[in-house]
């Protein structure tokens, strides 16, 4: 199929069903996947393995309750897709980008070999801005704006840039330039006051042009 006039938002993910598929509505469900997260730890200079979180839509919803389940081997095909989200404990609302399923290709089990791990992605969309995070050492912000999609509308993604890219990234465009950014996913564990953890993922600009 030939689509025109749409700019490129496209994910894949590659690694090992970590759960079952969680649906609690014929139209809604999510599903774990555990990879490496393609960027080595500054701790331990390792490739950690992580586990990403997918959500199914529409008719993939009950494909994937039929298709997926736990230990399978599977690559995902997916796209990004911003939604609110209500802070239970807070009541407050906060936009946060979903990774929703495109398609999924589950690994036979006869095969053998050791299970390969695939991650990263490509956002099309116009420049919006850079900036430094608050009280952080080399970690900046970087905000594009998608709007080639017909159903959800524009839609603004949010990005982590490391290093010198950050700084370069401030000069280098104009807000609404065009760009092509390509990242990869990374989950990050963050200690709440309360002394539990929360998670969050990022997505880690690897390269923009």
């Amino acid at each position: 199929m030939v689509k025109k006039n749409v700019s490129l938002n496209i994910g894949y993910c590659q690694g090992v069903m970590n759960a079952g598929v969680f649906s609690p509505s014929p139209s809604y469900a999510r599903m774990d996947v555990r990879a490496k997260n393609g960027r080595k730890n500054p701790v331990t200079k390792r490739y950690d393995m992580q586990v990403f979180n997918f959500v199914a839509l529409g008719d993939m919803v009950e494909q994937i309750v039929h298709g997926c389940k736990v230990g399978d081997r599977v690559t995902v095909s997916y796209y990004l897709k911003e939604r609110v989200h209500i802070n239970k404990r807070t009541g407050k609302g906060a936009f946060v980008n979903e990774m929703i399923i495109k398609d999924i290709f589950v690994r036979s089990a006869a095969d053998e070999g050791k299970v390969g791990s695939v991650n990263f992605g490509f956002l099309q969309g116009k420049f919006i801005g850079v900036v430094k995070v608050p009280h952080a050492e080399g970690i900046y912000n970087l905000s594009v704006l998608y709007d080639s999609d017909l159903k959800y509308g524009p839609q603004h993604f949010d990005f982590v840039v490391y290093g010198p890219l950050g700084e370069k990234l401030m000069s280098a465009y104009e807000k609404g330039q065009y760009v092509n950014v390509q990242y990869k996913v990374e989950k990050v564990r963050h200690i709440r006051n309360d002394g539990k953890p929360e998670f969050f993922t990022n997505f880690v600009v690897e390269k923009i042009e």
